[in-house]
């Protein structure tokens, strides 16, 4: 896959992300006012707080959740379990997600992924029981192999 994100850019990218503080279309502004992730997260609380109408407090506490981020054990973990990550304008990243107002601001995607073919969203509750968990797999398995791509908020463990 050819990137146009450095890997500095795209660990940064996914600690923002991560991060859980801010909603995707703030991060999307952030990195459009400084150019770039690495940026953003260079500069300070204040810096942060001044250029982006943010309170000072919220300014730390992002770049603080930021900071605290095991960028590289996100990524193993998703290559583990055979997934990546997609930012957007890379290969692969849905080019209709594009211009969604409030459109991810990254998206791990796990096997073949047909992203203009039939998609089934799955939405559940954040802590399943075993019952809901094998359900769930049977259901979107069987899906997938009818051919849909399967869209979740949320990777089951």
């Amino acid at each position: 896959m050819i990137s146009r994100f450095s890997d500095g850019e795209r660990e940064a990218l996914v600690r923002m992300n991560m991060a859980w503080f801010l909603r995707p279309d703030w991060c999307r502004r952030l990195v459009r006012m400084h150019g770039s992730a690495c940026a953003v997260l260079g500069k300070t609380a204040e810096e942060l707080a001044a250029s982006a109408s943010l309170p000072l407090k919220s300014a730390g506490k992002f770049l603080a959740d930021c900071a605290a981020v095991d960028v590289r054990a996100e990524l193993a973990a998703a290559a583990d379990c055979g997934g990546r990550v997609l930012l957007p304008g890379e290969d692969g990243f849905p080019a209709r997600l594009l211009h969604v107002p409030d459109a991810p601001f990254l998206l791990y995607a796990k096997g073949n992924v047909d992203f203009a073919g039939p998609a089934v969203a799955v939405v559940g509750a954040r802590s399943p029981d075993a019952y809901g968990r094998r359900i769930c797999a049977a259901i979107t398995a069987e899906l997938a192999g009818a051919g849909f791509l399967i869209v979740s908020g949320q990777v089951p463990p």
